[in-house]
């Protein structure tokens, strides 16, 4: 069990560079900006859940505003049909 701010960091993720079986993120509408450390943490190229074969997110509020630009992180890391797709693509649909 690792905390977002755990993740977030560089140093910190260095330990955990295997591959899992199973990656359980709690809460993940706090992975919601694209750019910041703990998206990146998460779901950015040495992301974490990047490390694992089968990911479930988990959060009561995927979406806490009501926007749908919030969930693109999550998708273009969890779901093959957005994997290419870039942001703009994204919200012009």
């Amino acid at each position: 069990m690792r905390s977002y701010n755990f993740v977030s960091s560089a140093a910190d993720r260095a330990g955990l560079r295997g591959r899992y079986d199973v990656w359980i993120g709690d809460e993940l509408h706090f992975c919601k900006t694209l750019d910041s450390q703990r998206t990146q943490g998460v779901f950015g190229a040495d992301g974490i859940a990047r490390r694992a074969t089968y990911k479930w997110p988990l959060s009561g509020t995927f979406a806490p505003n009501h926007r749908p630009v919030e969930l693109y992180p999550m998708l273009k890391a969890l779901c093959a049909p957005f994997r290419g797709m870039s942001y703009a693509a994204y919200t012009q649909k």
